[in-house]
């Protein structure tokens, strides 16, 4: 990242052909060391935006934590406009929150993986008061009014989803 190597995709990378009148624009600051080619494309789409990332997360995320950050850094960014009600304050180093659209309600979906899987773990948030259901445990969780609430998991999944439609 900006000339420094942090991680290596695993596998192999998307070999990709854009047409030059599509808007698309690569991100600066990623590349690969190999030939300085742009690592994540992006183009604007309706209200929104498309993100291409020409390397392979999942596996490389799976078998070589030390691509963690990168990763982190293109979730980050790629959602920075729409910057969530919910999000992690504690927990592992690796915890991240991804917004899920729903037909009724808000929902959220909280992973935090863990290397070992043999220990609960606690994560703290930040949310919204009021009351929530995990729908990974079933259990409901309440927010107090400072927003913050630490909550045990054993697979470092939480699905959190509230009745109500909570808006950035």
């Amino acid at each position: 990242m900006n000339g420094i190597t942090i991680s290596k995709w695993l596998l192999t990378r998307l070999d990709a052909v854009f047409d030059e009148d599509a808007g698309w624009k690569p991100w600066e600051e990623l590349r690969f060391v190999q030939d300085g080619e742009p690592c994540v494309w992006e183009r604007a789409f309706g209200i929104g935006k498309i993100i291409i990332c020409r390397g392979i997360l999942g596996p490389s995320l799976v078998h070589n934590w030390d691509t963690m950050p990168t990763i982190k850094y293109i979730i980050k960014r790629a959602s920075s406009s729409c910057r969530e009600k919910v999000y992690p304050i504690t927990g592992s180093t690796y915890t991240f929150v991804i917004p899920v659209q729903v037909e009724k309600g808000s929902l959220w979906a909280i992973f935090a993986p863990n290397k070992s899987n043999k220990y609960e773990q606690y994560i703290t948030i930040k949310a919204p008061k009021g009351t929530y259901k995990d729908l990974w445990s079933g259990n409901e969780i309440k927010v107090s009014s400072h927003g913050e609430v630490t909550i045990a998991t054993k697979s470092g999944i939480i699905l959190l989803w509230t009745e109500e439609k909570v808006s950035n």
